[in-house]
């Protein structure tokens, strides 16, 4: 074999194995990115996950809260209407009505059908709302 053959085979495989590392490295590159990527995909499914779960609590939590509002609404209604059965019952056996009493009979029922209270409460309301008003004076002198 000549020198010069040689020369050219070194030269040949010396530039295969440029090339060669140049894409071992190349490779070792992407598969690392490759990697990382996939680990950075992982940890935002996860995060993901865990935003999904908050979500469905939250709503769970949300719709618990509407539901005890629904309740305490109703029981103020209940509570209300017991308290303008009453007071109206009072004022009508009496036949009159004071000043301050309608002024509270007006805050009670305005509150009353603000939560959505109606029928008898605002039957009661009007029937009273009809009486004679005295002065509070009476009030004081019982």
């Amino acid at each position: 074999m000549d020198l010069e053959l040689l020369k050219q085979w070194v030269g040949i495989l010396s530039q295969a194995g440029f090339f060669g590392m140049f894409a071992w490295l190349a490779k070792s590159g992407v598969s690392y990115m490759q990697k990382k990527h996939a680990l950075e995909k992982e940890k935002l499914m996860a995060k993901d996950k865990e935003r999904k779960q908050w979500l469905e609590n939250h709503d769970k939590n949300v719709e618990a809260m509407k539901q005890v509002d629904e309740n305490l609404k109703a029981g103020n209604v209940a509570v209300l209407h017991h308290m303008i059965y009453e007071n109206c019952k009072m004022y009508l056996d009496n036949g009159y009505i004071s000043t301050g009493e309608l002024n509270d009979l007006e805050y009670l029922f305005r509150s009353y059908q603000n939560l959505g209270g109606n029928g008898t409460g605002k039957i009661l309301y009007s029937k009273c709302q009809n009486l004679p008003v005295k002065g509070d004076a009476h009030i004081e002198e019982n």
